[in-house]
């Protein structure tokens, strides 16, 4: 597990530290855009809409029988469920004129699995992408 500043400036250092998980098991370079475009916006969304918190966003990553896992633990005092965000309909979507605000949506297609928990005021956001079938 690494722990990084609640800053945006993090973000290199989080794509470096996927990438030497990448390295370490071997895993081609296919999924990285999912799987860094998924991290950045939940890591992202910490930061932005948990900006009183003061306390580092730790980061933890595990590839395990084909599957990778990728968790961001936060301290939150109102916890924001990334689970519960309900599909986008794209055609509304653009008929609206509407821009921004699918991050998480893009989230919920790139992972087989989006899960959130709460225990105290530590949240976790767990990221499940098959790598294998």
């Amino acid at each position: 597990m690494h722990s990084f500043r609640r800053d945006f400036g993090e973000l290199e250092n989080i794509f470096g530290f996927i990438g030497t998980v990448f390295n370490e098991y071997g895993i081609g370079d296919e999924h990285r855009f999912s799987i860094d475009l998924s991290v950045e916006e939940v890591f992202t969304n910490m930061v932005k809409y948990n900006a009183d918190a003061s306390g580092d966003i730790a980061i933890e990553v595990e590839y395990d029988d084909g599957s990778l896992f990728v968790r961001l633990l936060d301290q939150q005092q109102k916890p924001f469920d990334v689970s519960a965000v309900k599909p986008v309909d794209l055609d509304a979507y653009h008929k609206e004129g509407r821009i921004g605000g699918l991050g998480i949506h893009l989230v919920h297609q790139f992972m087989d699995e989006v899960k959130h928990e709460v225990n105290g005021n530590i949240t976790t956001v767990t990221l499940i992408r098959k790598l294998s079938s």
